[in-house]
């Protein structure tokens, strides 16, 4: 590195390791050079200034102190010097035991969420294999059991943290990123309403059962109610109070649409069990709301190719949520063939006076989800690979990205596997269960492990923080 100044703009790399960074001259119209944040004369000038045994980090940390946001210098974002240079503040352990049990649950954000919404995709998946062995069925009733405790704890948890700080809620809901992670919160109804049919109703006696019944095909229009209500009021307020620039696209931006788009695969899932005559309005209502879903997808599609063409690929503290990509079109799929299976056939389709063959349905869904299923397959290898190339440094709550958008992936390859009779699918779809399952394992134990070092609910690691 150069100590002497000279008068003329440098740049910083952003894109290195934590401690590692390089100024550069400015480079005009070179696309081969990694991104770089232009910095003010006075940094430039501070390294002229650099004293024997003064640490770099305190040099640049000391020489960004006197800009404000307003000099333009810190590009959109919050204004972080640390998000300016790239690279991580040495930890002060003595501060960490200073925070409160208190204080760490005001941290605890919408985004925790994911972890009773992922538990409920793995009870999902294991209650769909086509290939059964002893002590399966007890296994996802256990993933289904958690999923309830960790659901109802949560609720506590983000109950207290309303409670004891009022003013977080609001600012939950509105803040730029912890807001696009409230939907978490009906993703899990979503899985616990879907796991019903199997853990609940069908141990249930004779006499409950169809008490059961009633009462899922109630919470089922109820969940689409709020799930259409957050679809239109949480992109109307982020249109309104927010600007997300392109090159900071995520596939977070489609996660209040997602609930809304899980109806057409609640409503086949729990399909066959509801009454002939109230089926047809049931799968009409999700097979709607799976088309609001899906093509509001496909509008985000095209801004994020946008984004990876432009600015390049996200953080990679950030690459596991590139997986909610692909959950769009395999959730779509799998919706399509088993709301056809749930058509009833008792009562001929008809429109207009012409009468529709259940079959004819049947296979028209069959093509569209094989026609979903291999782009699906795409943007999941290609979360992958990206994920794989630069793993993540530190653990996040996004890390459930790697787990829940992938179950619908699962779901669809396994119900393709039983409509085409093939056993090579229906064990492919079995493999890509227990890699999932293992998955679970490693997040959960990753989770577990940064609350125990404070990595997560903690002052300005959540995505609550401003940076």
């Amino acid at each position: 590195m150069t100590h002497g100044y000279r008068p003329r703009p440098y740049l910083l790399d952003v894109e290195r390791k934590p401690t590692q960074y390089r100024l550069y001259p400015s480079v005009e119209n070179n696309p081969r050079q990694p991104p770089r944040i232009p910095l003010v004369p006075s940094v430039a000038a501070a390294f002229g200034q650099q004293k024997s045994g003064e640490s770099t980090y305190e040099l640049l940390e000391q020489s960004l102190k006197p800009l404000s946001r307003e000099t333009g210098t810190v590009p959109n974002a919050a204004y972080d010097e640390n998000a300016v240079l790239g690279i991580e503040k040495p930890i002060n352990k003595s501060a960490k035991s200073s925070v409160s049990l208190k204080e760490r649950i005001r941290h605890f954000t919408w985004a925790w969420f994911s972890l009773p919404m992922s538990t409920g995709g793995i009870a999902i998946i294991l209650e769909m294999q086509p290939h059964i062995f002893p002590g399966l069925f007890e296994t996802g009733l256990a993933f289904y059991c958690l999923t309830a405790f960790l659901f109802l704890s949560a609720c506590t948890v983000m109950l207290a943290r309303f409670i004891m700080f009022p003013s977080t809620m609001k600012r939950s809901i509105s803040h730029h990123r912890e807001g696009l992670f409230v939907p978490t919160c009906l993703l899990s109804t979503a899985s616990l309403l879907t796991g019903t049919r199997t853990y609940i109703i069908h141990l249930a006696s004779e006499s409950t059962k169809d008490e059961l019944v009633r009462t899922v095909e109630i919470l089922f229009y109820s969940y689409f109610i709020c799930s259409f209500l957050m679809a239109i009021s949480q992109y109307t307020f982020l249109f309104a109070a927010h600007t997300y620039p392109l090159a900071k696209m995520t596939p977070s931006w489609m996660l209040p649409m997602f609930p809304i788009m899980l109806t057409g695969t609640v409503a086949g899932v729990i399909g066959p069990d509801i009454e002939e005559i109230s089926r047809a309005p049931l799968l009409i209502v999700g097979l709607a709301a799976q088309g609001l879903g899906f093509w509001v997808a496909i509008f985000m599609y095209g801004q994020l190719i946008g984004r990876l063409m432009q600015a390049g690929l996200p953080g990679r503290d950030h690459r596991p949520e590139m997986f909610i990509s692909g959950a769009p079109l395999s959730f779509t799929a799998s919706a399509l063939i088993r709301m056809a299976d749930a058509v009833p056939t008792a009562t001929p389709l008809s429109l207009r006076g012409n009468i529709v063959e259940v079959s004819t349905v049947k296979f028209t869904s069959f093509v569209q989800a094989i026609f979903l299923w291999l782009p699906s397959f795409w943007l999941v290898c290609l979360a992958f690979s990206l994920v794989v190339l630069r793993p993540p440094r530190r653990f996040t709550l996004g890390w459930w990205a790697m787990v829940f958008p992938n179950t619908g992936f699962v779901i669809a390859t396994i119900n393709i596997g039983e409509e085409l009779g093939s056993e090579i699918v229906k064990w492919m779809g079995s493999g890509l269960s227990g890699i999932l399952v293992c998955v679970w394992i490693f997040v959960f134990y990753h989770n577990i492990s940064a609350y125990i070092k404070k990595d997560i609910m903690w002052p300005g690691t959540d995505e609550d923080t401003d940076e």
